[in-house]
């Protein structure tokens, strides 16, 4: 039976598909913390209670139009209901430049314009997408990366989507060990956890087993955890959205 045959049986033989590949690491994950999701701020990963403007920042006065550090940013997200919008802020360093729609969910942060227009430079300082009302970091891109790393994705409005797989690898060089999961939380329910597998020192975990669907509108994330402090990890995953 051919992938495709099997994205047919998990997807109800929908054919309108968009494939979307998530990326993201997480930088220090200790001991004490648990599992940590896997994105640049670290931590627990949270959304807004709703669409909200978003205040567009840096850590460095150097991220601001006509310096020599990010000047504009992409910014692409979901509205209130759930479908995908797309629009790009101009930098004012540490001062809060608001976005002009309301986002549920800010799927990345991207540097398009830097260093005065000559574009070979990277953002200085990390730049977040803050949510007013509840004050919930939803992206972030941390300095020098010039686009956000994160593997928390809400499934746009649609048929929901299919994940056909995830890896994860610890990227700091050191002798750690500990687990990954996949959770999912379905719009108004519990998050429940898909997937979860072990890694140890150098080594790469991938899970590519038969696919499975989740419903549009799901919370989907990568979080870790490590049996040694200060550890690195990268991860990421596979999903084709169905429309």
């Amino acid at each position: 039976m051919s992938f495709g045959n099997l994205y047919d049986i998990a997807a109800d033989n929908d054919r309108f598909t968009t494939p979307i590949h998530r990326l993201g690491t997480n930088t220090d994950i200790d001991i004490a913390s648990g599992f940590e999701d896997i994105w640049d701020k670290g931590g627990t990963y949270n959304i807004p209670t709703a669409a909200r403007i978003h205040n567009i920042k840096s850590t460095s006065t150097s991220d601001d139009e006509g310096n020599v550090g990010a000047e504009k940013v992409y910014v692409c997200g979901l509205d209130a209901d759930y479908r995908m919008q797309t629009e790009t802020v101009t930098m004012d360093g540490t001062t809060n430049s608001p976005t002009i729609n309301s986002y549920v969910f800010i799927d990345c942060l991207r540097v398009t314009q830097s260093n005065s227009g000559a574009n070979d430079a990277t953002n200085v300082g990390n730049i977040s997408a803050v949510a007013v009302t509840d004050s919930v970091t939803s992206c972030l891109i941390s300095a020098g990366n010039n686009q956000s790393m994160m593997t928390p994705l809400i499934v746009p409005e649609g048929k929901g989507g299919i994940v056909t797989g995830f890896y994860a690898m610890e990227s700091s060089k050191g002798s750690a060990r500990g687990s990954v999961r996949m959770t999912v939380r379905p719009l108004g329910e519990p998050e429940y956890t898909m997937v979860i597998a072990g890694w140890g020192p150098g080594t790469t975990v991938a899970q590519f087993g038969l696919p499975f669907k989740v419903p549009a509108k799901s919370l989907i994330k990568l979080s870790a955890d490590t049996d040694t402090d200060n550890t690195q990890i990268s991860a990421g995953y596979s999903i084709i959205a169905l429309q």
